[in-house]
């Protein structure tokens, strides 16, 4: 297990753990931790907002040139750092803080003065929050933290950041060892996009750098996870009694019901109502979203037959907390990682399903082939499955955003059609 340490000017030590045994989770979540100490503990004193308002009334007052430039801007610096003893990873980012403070108060322009990227996070939450009418989830946050991490050990801030400097970053990620997918670059530039809007949308820069930034995947690019074929699908069924009930379950489920990994790994028994399985945000007990489906057309009502239910009672659960007691939420905001492992590994090893276009999101393909067999209509189909995107731009548009959506026993009667269809198709599982 990993730990932050920090120091405090009585010569204390504070200890706090990051959760992980992970090297490089470790390495991501360290300063974030240690800043929490540092606020925790008044060794911070104050962001760098403050500290540019302060410049901002030191100019306004004349106070500047009575200091002088460079006394001034060794004072700002010594307040950046505070009296805390250690040194960050990434302290690059404070580097040129001094330089930038005096070329502030000699050109008389605090636009210069370094922003962190914890405080360019904190605007994009805000504009977040004000947008969509709550917070970021846990999951949300990490992967924009990662994102900023990647920059920040760049030696490049927010508030100076170029569409130059973004496309650099790019090209390092094409062309390290393991390159990264297109797919994975476009959501990492999505996010800072957002990040940079955030900051121009409330005057923390002047101009968003990233306006017209544009990252094209191409369409040849795209998903290429496909449906597992009847053969493979018999191999899955005849297998399936081998892995532990609560795995073949977790397995089952996901094929009969066409849900994401994550949105059925998150489920507790507070969202069985029924013969329904509600798909809604997961929040904690302080109130806090730790999870939220993946757009507002997921969050739905999904049939949960009831020979399903009656197993998962019988693992004991006595129909208290998670569906799944193993699938936990992890450090990156995600259910069911170990769930997933699990899994992939009886389809390799044990069920010899070697394609790499066969995953575990191929059953909710083969669940949507399902749909399509038993001659589905595309609305309702979209509806179970939580698509809220279709070729048919009419279809989605109706659909979408006129009326309240299909009644309950519309979607229970082709539910039952498709559990049926697939239940034929794997046979029966002890």
């Amino acid at each position: 297990m990993y730990y932050a340490r920090l120091i405090l000017p009585s010569g204390k030590h504070v200890w706090r753990s990051l959760g992980t045994d992970s090297r490089s989770k470790a390495e991501r979540l360290w300063p974030i931790v240690m800043e929490k100490l540092e606020i925790e503990h008044g060794v911070r004193e104050g962001s760098l907002r403050q500290l540019r308002e302060e410049l901002v009334e030191a100019m306004r007052n004349g106070l500047a040139e009575e200091v002088g430039v460079v006394e001034t801007a060794a004072e700002l610096v010594s307040k950046v750092k505070g009296t805390s003893r250690w040194l960050s990873p990434h302290d690059t980012e404070w580097s040129h803080l001094h330089d930038s403070v005096a070329t502030a108060l000699n050109a008389k322009d605090v636009s210069v003065v370094p922003m962190s990227w914890d405080e360019a996070i904190e605007a994009w939450r805000k504009r977040r929050e004000r947008k969509k009418g709550d917070a970021p989830s846990i999951k949300s946050e990490h992967a924009m933290r990662n994102v900023t991490n990647e920059l920040r050990g760049r030696s490049l801030l927010p508030n100076t950041l170029t569409e130059n400097d973004v496309w650099a970053w790019i090209r390092e990620l094409d062309t390290q060892a393991q390159p990264i997918a297109p797919s994975t670059i476009r959501t990492k530039t999505s996010m800072l996009k957002a990040l940079t809007k955030a900051l121009a949308t409330q005057k923390l820069i002047n101009a968003d750098p990233l306006g017209n930034f544009n990252y094209e995947v191409a369409t040849t690019a795209g998903i290429t996870w496909r449906s597992l074929t009847n053969e493979e699908l018999k191999t899955l069924s005849s297998n399936l009694p081998t892995l532990s009930q609560e795995d073949q379950i977790f397995a089952e489920t996901l094929l009969r019901t066409g849900l994401r990994l994550d949105e059925l790994a998150s489920r507790t028994w507070n969202d069985v109502e029924g013969q329904w399985l509600l798909i809604k945000p997961v929040i904690d007990a302080d109130g806090n979203k730790v999870w939220q489906p993946k757009n507002t057309g997921s969050q739905r009502k999904v049939f949960l037959a009831k020979d399903l239910t009656k197993r998962l009672e019988a693992l004991g659960t006595e129909r208290i907390g998670q569906l799944f007691k193993s699938c936990k939420l992890g450090n990156d905001g995600k259910y069911g990682k170990n769930m997933s492992e699990r899994i992939r590994s009886f389809m390799r090893k044990k069920c010899g399903l070697m394609d790499k276009d066969v995953v575990l999101h191929s059953f909710r393909n083969n669940y949507i082939d399902i749909c399509r067999s038993v001659e589905m209509e595309i609305g309702v189909e979209m509806a179970l499955v939580g698509h809220v995107d279709s070729n048919d731009k009419k279809i989605n548009k109706v659909h979408r955003d006129y009326g309240s959506g299909y009644p309950d026993e519309v979607i229970l009667k082709w539910s039952k059609k498709a559990d049926t269809a697939m239940k034929n198709k794997l046979g029966t599982i002890q």
